[in-house]
């Protein structure tokens, strides 16, 4: 019975690291105008922009060139605020943050800033990490180690009407997903009756 209760507690273990989601890397590839920069506050992903403009590297004739596309901070005066908590800032801060509200790890980001750059990660409007162009840095890569955990913002709020101080290449994140109820009422009635059937067989 022992070595049965230690499988359904294995198999509990494995549904619970397989209900959170894996590493995702976004990038802008694609969703660039060939022609212009233009404010970008679509949806990629899990996350929503906010006052970023998206554009990429031009050739010659000043056509961007497809592969190179990134993001940098920009205000635009016609775009809500997607995120629906208080923040301490300027409106026209540049920010991310999660599409569906569900919170995120926040891993790493490719970006190039200007020294001085200072990001701070949010759940549900309340600070929980800060970073800045001091932030440990991948020796490999090049980005910034944060693997900041719980969040569903990232703000930058220094970059305000300075387009030139942050531009974004890609993010990594992990996205955090709730285990369904379902799951956790299966697995804990399966340990609930093999609970029961040893108890029988101790009075046995």
């Amino acid at each position: 019975m022992t070595r049965a209760l230690r499988v359904t507690a294995i198999l509990f273990a494995m549904i619970l690291i397989s209900r959170f989601g894996s590493s995702e890397t976004i990038t802008f590839a694609g969703l660039a105008n060939p022609y212009q920069a233009d404010p970008f506050f679509s949806p990629v992903g899990p996350l929503t922009f906010y006052d970023f403009y998206v554009t990429g590297f031009t050739d010659q004739n000043n056509m961007i060139i497809p592969g190179t596309e990134y993001i940098f901070a920009g205000y635009y005066p016609f775009e809500p605020p997607p995120y629906p908590y208080f923040l301490p800032y300027s409106p026209d801060t540049a920010e991310f943050d999660s599409t569906s509200g569900a919170t995120f790890t926040l891993n790493t980001m490719n970006i190039e800033l200007d020294p001085g750059i200072e990001f701070y990660g949010y759940r549900k409007g309340v600070l929980v990490d800060e970073g800045n162009t001091g932030t440990d840095i991948d020796p490999t890569t090049g980005d910034p180690i944060l693997n900041w955990t719980n969040i569903d913002a990232v703000v930058f709020p220094n970059v305000v009407n300075d387009p030139d101080s942050l531009d974004i290449n890609s993010i990594t994140i992990n996205e955090s997903v709730v285990p369904e109820p379902s799951s956790f009422i299966l697995l804990g009635s399966g340990l609930a009756g093999m609970l029961m059937m040893a108890r029988r067989r101790l009075r046995a």
